[in-house]
């Protein structure tokens, strides 16, 4: 009977074994698996990075282009505009029309008035 314990021993220890075996295959494979899945995961992130950085350095340009249309508008602007020096001197002529024209009307009540009164 002895030789009969040892074989079913041995037996129970090779199924045993066998189970242990089973089981860390099938560990192997689901953490291939989860390998797998999670190089996919990493490729896709990689994958947009890339496109949110083209993105963003498209819109970034697309900032500048921009700001640089402005800034040319604004110089254009800029030159157009009338300096202050300018400006004094057609305030001066304005001034000087709207004198002339109270000072004749002026004039005209003064010489009329002198005749009233004479």
């Amino acid at each position: 009977m002895e030789v009969r314990e040892l074989l079913e021993r041995e037996r129970d220890e090779k199924l045993q074994v066998d189970r242990l075996y089973q089981d860390q295959k099938a560990e192997c494979e689901r953490v291939k698996v989860e390998r797998t899945h999670y190089q996919q995961r990493l490729m896709d992130e990689f994958s947009s990075k890339k496109d949110l950085e083209a993105q963003y350095e498209a819109r970034l340009n697309d900032w500048r282009r921009a700001l640089e249309t402005k800034q040319r508008e604004l110089d254009n602007i800029s030159q157009k505009m009338v300096l202050p020096i300018d400006t004094d001197i057609l305030r001066m002529r304005v001034t000087k029309d709207i004198e002339a024209r109270f000072r004749l009307e002026i004039e005209t009540k003064t010489l009329e008035l002198e005749r009233t009164t004479e």
